[in-house]
């Protein structure tokens, strides 16, 4: 019989090494996250940090449980084939931190080949010692393993929570509505014919055409929505940074934090509206601070809701750092499921914000949305039904024309549903509502003239406009403030429905 105090020191034997050599499995993710501009797409949260400590210690105290199981049970063969999975695990920690540029490289092969026969070696002789061998290793360092999560629960966060709905008291009945509606990634050339006019499957997006200010020489501000969305908000050139935990703009060769710069939402603040902010990829609090009312950021990878889902989208990710072909397997049978859902339901959760905003919010109100629609992965029917989960062979961010044809006319749905919504209770006519998109499809700038992909749609529909006009001089929306200023000054009535001072 094994004396308590031996026991009690064989169990934190395993322990330690247990919490050793499964931190190293998550190391790889975990590193990512000491990189300000990933936590800042990831909308890092202190909770994020907890989470993946979490799994790390449950999946620690779930091997030590297997392990005390067999030794109880005396099954010696069973926990000796154990013993060298553990050595498995310790390698596959050991090859996720070495660097590799491809996702699967040939030698990280040939490296698990020779790893599993010197285990399988060991497994077959008993005098081998090597599983003692590494587990003394474990034990050496396992002081390197307080330092990575230190480093990661006191990482600066970048997400703010979830924000509750605002109770609004009163209203400016006089106020003209503001609703700015950008799509990602709409490719105008993709969406027109060659007359500049929509295709004949945009019925709604032509109906409200027909009644507003058609740009058709609209560009956006920059190629990708990391700088187009910001000079959008902001109504700047200026570019744009993360770093220390802070957004900023490059001022006269100085960075200015996005907090202090005025944006489109302290514009309107300014003429006494309330403001709103939804939207997907960026950190929206954290780059506006309070100059905005109400905010809602989506983030773009998968976390979960509840504490359980947290775990398992945590674990999920991880799976892409491990270099065995299990781990490989896993990942891309459970991630293109887990993004793909997380796609569809934050796309839904937009359209109930856009939706419950457009009944709720008072008219003196300016509220801008950042959709997904038609972003890969292309995850919709046309009708908004799900179609199921991207090829993971194809990459979450690509897909083919038709697919992205498939987005286009979801898309063209969605505007008709917001549009009615407007007009069942009254804001549509008096409204001034802007339709565009942060940037053209990225699969466009492949081989061709990088301006395929600045050419975006920009439909403008001012307050009480019934006619169309078309606009072909050139514009850029990060010149939209005139025209949403004389919105929000009360001037933007169908006699200035072809005003063209934002140029």
């Amino acid at each position: 019989m094994v004396p308590p105090t031996q026991a009690k020191t064989n169990l934190l034997t395993m322990a330690v090494v247990a919490l050793f050599v499964v931190l190293l499995n998550f190391s790889r993710r975990i590193s990512t996250f000491l990189d300000d501009t990933n936590r800042y797409f990831y909308q890092w949260e202190f909770a994020d940090g907890v989470v993946l400590m979490l799994d790390v210690v449950v999946l620690a105290a779930l091997a030590v449980a297997v392990a005390m199981l067999l030794r109880t049970l005396k099954w010696t063969w069973a926990s000796r084939l154990y013993n060298h999975l553990f050595l498995l695990a310790l390698v596959s920690g050991v090859f996720s931190l070495l660097p590799f540029k491809t996702d699967y490289p040939r030698w990280i092969q040939l490296g698990w080949l020779g790893a599993v026969g010197v285990i399988g070696f060991s497994l077959g002789c008993r005098r081998s010692r090597l599983v003692g061998f590494a587990k003394y290793l474990c034990l050496i360092f396992s002081p390197l393993g307080v330092i990575l999560p230190y480093q990661v629960l006191t990482a600066s966060a970048w997400g703010a929570g979830r924000e509750a709905r605002p109770v609004y008291a009163s209203s400016n009945a006089a106020a003209t509505p503001v609703f700015l509606f950008l799509f990602d990634e709409w490719s105008l050339p993709r969406s027109t014919d060659a007359t500049g006019e929509f295709l004949p499957f945009f019925t709604n997006v032509r109906r409200l055409a027909a009644q507003s200010n058609n740009f058709r020489q609209a560009r956006s501000p920059w190629h990708a929505t990391d700088q187009s969305l910001p000079r959008f908000i902001f109504q700047t050139d200026h570019a744009y940074s993360v770093r220390n935990g802070q957004a900023f703009f490059e001022i006269d060769d100085k960075p200015t934090p996005t907090t202090e710069v005025p944006s489109l939402f302290s514009m309107a603040s300014d003429h006494g509206y309330h403001t709103a902010m939804v939207g997907f990829c960026l950190p929206y609090r954290r780059i506006l601070g309070n100059q905005v009312e109400y905010c809602r950021s989506f983030a773009l990878d998968p976390k979960g809701e509840k504490l359980v889902e947290r775990m398992a989208a945590a674990a999920i990710h991880n799976l892409e750092q491990l270099t065995d072909p299990l781990s490989q397997g896993l990942y891309s049978r459970l991630y293109p499921r887990l993004f793909s859902r997380h796609w569809e339901r934050i796309s839904n959760q937009t359209f109930e914000e856009a939706v419950w905003l457009i009944e709720h919010a008072p008219r003196n109100t300016l509220a801008l949305f950042h959709w997904t629609l038609p972003h890969p992965p292309y995850v919709f029917n046309p009708d908004g039904t799900y179609a199921g989960p991207f090829d993971p062979r194809r990459g979450r961010f690509s897909g083919p024309p038709d697919d992205y044809v498939r987005q286009l006319r979801y898309l063209d749905v969605v505007i008709g549903k917001l549009m009615e919504r407007l007009q069942a209770v009254g804001k549509f006519d008096d409204a001034l509502i802007v339709i565009t998109t942060d940037h053209g499809w990225r699969a466009d700038h492949k081989g061709e003239d990088p301006d395929v992909v600045l050419h975006i749609p920009l439909i403008v529909k001012m307050p009480g406009q019934e006619c169309p006009s078309l606009i072909d001089e050139p514009f850029v929306t990060n010149r939209l403030a005139s025209i949403i200023k004389l919105a929000l000054a009360g001037g933007g009535d169908e006699e200035r429905k072809g005003d063209n001072s934002a140029r």
